[in-house]
């Protein structure tokens, strides 16, 4: 490592900055079409080679030669029956940097995910839609986001809500959400909370009714939700 970088790891002020720097170090030694695909394959959770080939909008050949190329870096792991990730400090290391530097690039990936995600109906393919939309329409995403919801808390899917909230939670930390969306989600934590106590009162079991009652304390927060404060039309949140 050179005393350049180790004087960049000194000065940086994150652990997302200091991951990237290493891995911009690793990335620096592969091809340009590599390096591309790898910050590709951050903007999703997940990825394959269809996914692969709708980002960088290659063909499916070149795609799945890519895709085996990245399953051969430390930081790529599987994901399940979907495909693969990059590992979690690795791909926000990549997120902080399209966010911050290459704004453009992330939103250009961004859209393309969002448009190969929602023509499918699988939950966990319209929550990776949502989050998409959300990143680059954030007006229209939550809207959608909202509509995911209340859809899959009238059906008690709590794992493609809580997926929802999780992927939402994420925006806000990369600060790519505005006050009002930000309402709104906070809004939607409260109602899948109130959601599973009532779930869990309907159990017999204490040990189950102390599992949702679990779950619904994640979701809580110390404060009302912010509806007056963040929008000057409360009706946005329902």
């Amino acid at each position: 490592m050179t005393d350049t970088i180790l004087s960049q790891l000194k000065q940086s002020t994150s652990e997302a900055e200091k991951t990237w720097i290493i891995t911009r170090t690793l990335l620096d030694t592969q091809t340009e079409a590599l390096k591309t695909a790898v910050l590709a394959a951050a903007v999703p959770h997940w990825f394959d080679v269809k996914v692969l080939a709708t980002l960088l909008e290659i063909e499916s050949q070149n795609a799945q030669e890519c895709y085996e190329r990245l399953q051969a870096l430390s930081f790529c792991e599987s994901f399940g029956d979907l495909g693969h990730t990059l590992h979690d400090l690795t791909r926000g290391a990549v997120l902080w940097h399209l966010t911050l530097f290459q704004k453009d690039l992330f939103m250009s990936f961004s859209r393309r995910a969002h448009n190969y995600f929602f023509q499918f109906d699988a939950p966990q393919k319209c929550v990776e839609a949502a989050y998409h939309l959300m990143a680059c329409e954030p007006v229209n995403g939550a809207t959608y986001f909202k509509s995911l919801m209340k859809g899959y808390l009238k059906k008690k899917n709590f794992s493609a809500s809580n997926n929802l909230l999780r992927n939402a939670k994420e925006l806000i930390k990369l600060n790519l959400l505005g006050p009002s969306e930000t309402a709104i989600v906070d809004y939607q934590k409260y109602l899948m909370a109130q959601k599973l106590i009532e779930e869990g009162q309907r159990q017999d079991k204490s040990h189950i009714k102390r599992d949702y009652l679990t779950q619904a304390m994640q979701h809580f927060t110390l404060k009302e939700p912010t509806s007056t404060q963040d929008l000057s039309d409360s009706s946005q949140l329902y």
